[in-house]
């Protein structure tokens, strides 16, 4: 491949990285101003929840659900390699998931090795 694509990859892996550090930055800001423990059936908002694994759940307002999956993202990055253990089926989930990590690595080595 040409350098240009290589750079585009890079770019590309990179936005996806600063995107799931972004997130987990939203889930730190949320676990530092709510409370632990369920909220009652009209609370509005998110909140941290921790059933065996800390998770974030929201309510209240429409999208909660996908504001909620955007919140556990990250975390899922955490968790789902453990969860391999008990269903290896999971791995084609955690490949995709880690998988912009390992071409950022490659992509900064052609981008490098080109340069000089």
């Amino acid at each position: 491949m040409k350098l240009k694509h290589w750079m585009l990859i890079r770019k590309c892996c990179l936005g996806y990285i600063a995107l799931v550090g972004v997130l987990f930055a939203f889930d730190l800001m949320v676990m530092a101003v709510s409370e632990f423990g369920s909220k009652p059936a009209d609370y509005a908002g998110c909140y941290v929840h921790d059933a065996l694994l800390v998770a974030i759940k929201c309510s209240g307002f429409q999208a909660s659900e996908l504001v909620a999956f955007a919140l556990n993202y990250p975390l899922y990055h955490l968790y789902m390699p453990f969860f391999v253990i008990w269903n290896p089926l999971l791995i084609f989930v955690v490949i995709p998931m880690y998988s912009p990590l390992i071409v950022l690595l490659i992509s900064n080595g052609k981008v490098v090795s080109v340069r000089v």
